[in-house]
């Protein structure tokens, strides 16, 4: 019945170091962090790769780029993806 409810909290009305290691890896993932060496390491390895940045450079758009990088407080990210659309005349669906 628990794999159905899932973990209980305790008699002392904590949760258990398992439900809670779940649980923050979980607000990493909502947070767009990760603390796990192990992914790190690895993201590092690509990056260090000149072949694999020239591929991911080759997907992303510079305009793109240069918006998520500038220091400016509000991004259009509609206006963007419409005008990158224009330009390349695609649409969302393709």
């Amino acid at each position: 019945m628990e794999e159905l409810a899932g973990p209980v909290p305790s008699a002392t009305g904590g949760l258990d170091a398992e439900f809670q290691e779940d649980r923050n890896k979980l607000k990493q993932e909502e947070n767009g962090t990760y603390t796990d060496p192990d992914v790190l390491s690895y993201a590092d390895k690509l990056c260090s790769q000149e072949a694999c940045v020239t591929k991911v450079e080759a997907v992303i758009h510079p305009q793109f780029l240069a918006e998520l990088l500038s220091t400016e407080p509000h991004l259009d990210f509609l206006a963007l993806a419409e005008e990158l659309e224009q330009e390349a005349g695609l649409t969302l669906e393709e």
